[in-house]
């Protein structure tokens, strides 16, 4: 029969294993999700200008925000595709 941990016991070994999940079995990194991003912009003088950056977060969802956080921050350019 198994024994029921106390509550705070409880959390904190469910807040280790999802501390667990978040880090590279091998390395013991956190892991991060990342996107890199391409994006053009123009000059005033029809100068077309590339640039790319990478977008990172803690959770797929984090970086769904934070990528929409970059196109909000940065209304002047547009998502470059080939």
């Amino acid at each position: 029969m198994k024994t029921k941990l106390p509550k705070n016991q409880a959390h904190a070994r469910e807040r280790e294993r999802a501390r667990d999940r978040d880090r590279d079995p091998v390395t013991h990194q956190e892991r991060f999700a990342a996107r890199g991003v391409k994006y053009q912009w123009s000059t005033p003088d029809g100068t077309v200008h590339h640039g790319h950056t990478v977008v990172l977060a803690r959770t797929r969802s984090g970086l769904k925000a934070a990528l929409r956080q970059f196109w909000t921050l940065h209304p002047h350019v547009s998502p470059f595709t080939v």
